[in-house]
């Protein structure tokens, strides 16, 4: 009998501590300033202009003080001479400790990209806080105008901005940046390329708005959306290049970064879309002269998922595939080539790995260069 009593009294000591830790921990989060996403423009006087989308405090009984379905959040910003300055500034504002920890993009504003990156993302870098996974976006305006972006049925901006991120990679039509990759830049002294998300109309057709001119929107328009809109290629130092969809698709698909690219395939019998998966992608550098020759070798997989007749042209859909994603990758090294050749596709670490004991210039490598596409056809019907 005494050691029930006793059994059952150690119980309820447990149960009360076990119920205080859990006051705690919610005390804990709500001293905290939960921040979803981060923008960084160019304030006055040289400054750092940081605006956060924060959580807001639901209150006692809330089914979720952090429900992400829900536009839930308050936008807050400051202006200082340092991103650290500026953060500890926001906990002046905010009245909670900012925690980056579950930030899900952060994302520069234009005329920052002219600023050495390693003083805009250092902050963030050196914090034990913020996952090195975090994405890094830019965009052709300011970054708290995306911030501001109000959408329909009260989905949380931060989400939509990560999915446009999510189907982007998927797609290969965006190329994956984080913490961790701009820090492995900064260090290598590389370019950096950053998605570019705009905030307009949605395009008519199915290729995106490859121009920045466009009319300023009306008031009594329809609600604003955010759009992929490119790539911008930063290195502190360097002009800025901006690259379209499809030159942002050819240097996916010629780093490997790709995964997967649906196609619409018209030949002169049927109608097509088929699915193209990268299996293999390599590179081969050849040096004669002083000059090097730039080879490179895509594999892909598609499969067939819609035709428009029952005996399918599968000869002409491989051919139609395989030529329309060697255009694709010859756009991509077009580009480069009058936009500076910047070494984006990581040819630099190639041609010093190879050739260690030249004297060369690797930094404009692209004296001539080809493409040589594969692609093995699969069909499920």
């Amino acid at each position: 009998m005494r050691i029930t009593k006793r059994l059952l009294s150690v119980c309820t000591v447990l149960a009360i501590a076990a119920t205080l830790c859990s006051c705690s921990a919610v005390s804990k989060l709500e001293n905290q300033a939960i921040v979803s996403a981060v923008g960084i423009d160019k304030g006055e006087n040289g400054k750092y202009k940081v605006t956060v989308q924060v959580f807001q405090s639901m209150g006692a009984g809330s089914a979720s003080p952090i429900d992400p379905s829900k536009t839930n959040t308050v936008l807050a910003s400051c202006e200082a001479q340092s991103l650290d300055g500026a953060m500890q500034e926001l906990n002046t504002i905010l009245g909670r400790r900012v925690n980056t920890g579950h930030t899900k993009y952060i994302i520069l504003g234009r005329e920052l990209l002219s600023d050495p990156i390693g003083d805009v993302l250092g902050y963030f870098i050196a914090s034990e806080q913020t996952y090195l996974g975090t994405p890094v976006l830019t965009t052709d305006k300011k970054a708290e105008d995306v911030l501001k972006v109000q959408l329909m049925n009260d989905v949380e901006t931060a989400i939509a901005v990560q999915n446009i991120i999510d189907i982007g990679k998927e797609s290969g039509k965006a190329l994956s940046t984080d913490l961790l990759t701009c820090a492995n830049a900064i260090t290598d002294k590389a370019p950096i390329a950053l998605p570019i998300l705009t905030v307009g109309k949605p395009p008519k057709g199915e290729n995106t708005v490859e121009s920045s001119d466009e009319e300023p929107q009306s008031e009594a328009t329809e609600e604003q959306k955010l759009l992929f809109k490119g790539t911008a290629v930063v290195k502190d130092g360097m002009p800025i290049i901006e690259l379209n969809e499809k030159e942002t698709l050819g240097v996916a698909w010629l780093t490997g970064t790709a995964e997967t690219l649906s196609l619409p395939i018209k030949t002169e019998k049927g109608h097509y879309k088929a699915t193209l998966t990268l299996a293999k992608q390599t590179r081969e550098l050849v040096r004669d002269g002083g000059k090097y020759k730039l080879t490179f070798f895509v594999e892909g997989a598609i499969r067939i998922t819609e035709s428009s007749q029952p005996d399918v042209e599968y000869k002409k859909v491989k051919d139609t595939a395989e030529k329309e994603l060697a255009e694709i990758c010859k756009l991509c090294i077009t580009a480069l080539r009058e936009k500076g050749g910047y070494d984006i596709l990581g040819v630099k670490k190639l041609a010093v790995a190879m050739f260690p004991f030249t004297e060369d210039n690797y930094d404009n490598i692209f004296t001539d260069c080809e493409v040589v596409v594969s692609v093995n056809l699969h069909s499920d019907r």
